[in-house]
């Protein structure tokens, strides 16, 4: 199953919500952005987010599904 994180750069819109970000250091984590900043980094060290309830869940594959593969 592909996963893909659709990133975005900027400010987030959505205060109060958890996101997936990627930082300067090229760590991952969650956060929340306030509106402001972010609770947890450094707003000037985010470089990339995603609203995490964005990214779908893992769906585990049937055997027969995965046959087909």
């Amino acid at each position: 199953m592909e996963s893909v994180i659709k990133w975005q750069i900027g400010e987030p819109i959505i205060s109060g919500a958890e996101y997936i970000i990627t930082d300067k250091h090229s760590h991952i984590g969650t956060d929340f952005w306030t509106g402001k900043c972010w609770l947890c980094y450094n707003k000037e060290d985010v470089l990339a987010w995603c609203l995490l309830v964005d990214i779908n869940p893992y769906k585990p594959i049937k055997n027969d599904e995965r046959n087909k593969i």
